[in-house]
């Protein structure tokens, strides 16, 4: 199995996306994005809170069987 991770960043308006050298795209476009290369999403992992636990960062994991 081959995996992948993607950081999801939250926006001060409060909407979660994943920036790219061309702009930001939300977490649905990335699980279309990976989907398209073969990957499939298993999940996501927290990665950064602020006060009272509020998720600020998360990674979203793929993955692909590559035997």
């Amino acid at each position: 199995m081959k995996y992948k991770y993607i950081r999801i960043r939250s926006s001060l308006g409060g909407t979660y996306y994943y920036k790219t050298e061309y702009g930001k795209i939300s977490p649905r476009q990335v699980i279309d994005d990976m989907a398209e290369k073969g990957f499939r999403y298993v999940g996501n992992v927290p990665v950064k809170q602020a006060g009272y636990g509020s998720l600020i960062e998360y990674d979203m994991i793929f993955e692909r069987d590559d035997r």
